[in-house]
């Protein structure tokens, strides 16, 4: 997998399809997005894409210029999550809607890595002001920007330290890929304890004073994704 197609990837049907195939040849652009090429006076018009040019070439994202605004779910109501961190990273990313891309957000714990890919609900606002987080169980790491289709596992709820004072929750989804020809990771007692240690671990020296309160279900977890898409 080139580095020129990791920019806007969906994992759909157990494969991972390139934003470039819609277009005869792809190249580069900003910030590592894969650039369709358009004949000139056939780009495309669509508010959710930037072109950018250089000489006499035109160009058009194939990454959405806000990944924040792509649709909650499917054509088959499986849910979206965006990759910002994927497993097996020591440092958190996060998605910058200004820049369009993946920033550095701040280096883990010595010895603490991401176990699974981490990612967002793209439309959705939770209780702290920020898209839904989700974690997706499976056994093989994508790259930042990867949209996976999703069917949710349970929501660990937690409370935090709010940036601008008091208490705020900021509970964290588990999910699994739809599309999947061996079985993932199951949610268990221990997989849930380690997990706890890990979002822990994570903000350990963060000043967030991370309290877990519980795991909801399912279903819980499909409840927290309806209130935050009315919300957002």
């Amino acid at each position: 997998m080139s580095a020129s197609t990791r920019g806007a990837l969906l994992l759909e049907n157990g494969r991972f399809a390139p934003a470039s195939a819609i277009g005869a040849e792809s190249s580069l652009c900003a910030f590592g997005a894969t650039q369709p090429t358009y004949a000139a006076g056939h780009e495309s018009h669509d508010s959710a894409f930037r072109d950018c040019r250089s000489g006499d070439r035109r160009y058009s994202r194939s990454m959405p210029a806000d990944l924040l605004r792509l649709p909650v779910r499917d054509a088959s109501d499986a849910l979206h999550v965006v990759v910002e961190t994927p497993g097996g990273s020591r440092v958190k990313l996060k998605y910058s809607p200004k820049l369009g891309t993946f920033v550095l957000s701040r280096p883990l714990a010595l010895g603490v890595s991401y176990p699974f890919d981490w990612g967002f609900v793209p439309s959705t606002r939770g209780a702290d002001g920020d898209p839904v987080d989700a974690m997706i169980l499976s056994d093989t790491a994508t790259y930042p920007g990867v949209v996976v289709c999703c069917r949710p596992l349970g929501v660990l709820e937690v409370e935090q330290n709010a940036k601008g004072g008091g208490r705020e929750r900021n509970d964290r989804i588990v999910v699994e890929p739809v599309s999947v020809h061996r079985p993932t990771t199951p949610l268990t007692d221990r997989v849930r304890k380690e997990l706890e240690a890990f979002f822990v671990a994570t903000t350990w020296f963060e000043g967030k004073d991370l309290r877990l309160l519980g795991w909801g279900e399912a279903a819980a977890a499909e409840a927290l994704i309806r209130h935050a898409t009315n919300t957002s």
